[in-house]
């Protein structure tokens, strides 16, 4: 940006106008290339990574779905991820782990037993 004096040099004119869709789009087909994958996506049959986005989070609200990506990624916190699967599984139920309680145990014990050593 510094040396062309410009703003905005990763979107280009005439492709895909959101910035992080088409940096998204590109990533998932380099992985899939150094994954030696064919193809990526949802697809019958193959494993699924996604999340669901909460639609009246605040930092969605009026957003249209073409740009539902670039408000996630740029103007976000983060919050209006409400679900998370992975390999068809959620892990994420609405903003929660779905192992959140043992999870937070395991820590605690952990903190504990570091603690108990310190004296």
């Amino acid at each position: 940006r510094l040396a062309l004096r410009r703003r905005n040099v990763s979107a280009s004119p005439g492709a895909q106008p959101a910035t992080a869709a088409r940096l998204f789009d590109a990533m998932l087909a380099s992985g899939a290339a150094s994954a030696g994958l064919s193809s990526w996506g949802l697809e019958r049959g193959a494993r699924a990574d996604f999340l669901v986005l909460d639609a009246q989070d605040p930092s969605l609200l009026g957003v249209p779905p073409s740009h539902a990506l670039d408000a996630l990624v740029f103007s976000s916190p983060g919050d209006a991820i409400r679900d998370v699967a992975v390999g068809g599984a959620f892990v994420i139920r609405n903003r929660r782990h779905v192992d959140q309680d043992a999870i937070a145990q395991r820590f605690a014990q952990a903190m504990q037993a570091l603690w108990a050593g310190a004296d």
